[in-house]
């Protein structure tokens, strides 16, 4: 199989201009309101649940961070952090 670039292998993808970043696309605001909108919702979810949570009370918000980062990258995963 041959490469269909003329980038050298082992160079990073913004070397070859295939990855833009997906944060980047969306605004600012969207970033930031998932981030806080998620951290929101995994508090409300960890206060409901507390009685049946009792080894794990910070699985939910493990998952804010993870989609918070995901959808609004660094910044928005810090601050959901």
């Amino acid at each position: 199989m041959t490469p269909t670039s003329n980038v050298p292998a082992g160079a990073p993808l913004e070397a070859a201009g295939e990855y833009e970043g997906v944060a980047g696309q969306r605004p600012w605001y969207a970033r930031i309101g998932v981030a806080l909108l998620t951290t929101a919702l995994a508090l409300v979810l960890t206060a409901l649940l507390l009685p049946y949570l009792h080894r794990s009370i910070f699985l939910f918000l493990f998952v804010a961070v993870g989609v918070s980062a995901w959808y609004g990258g660094l910044r928005a995963g810090i601050l959901a952090a």
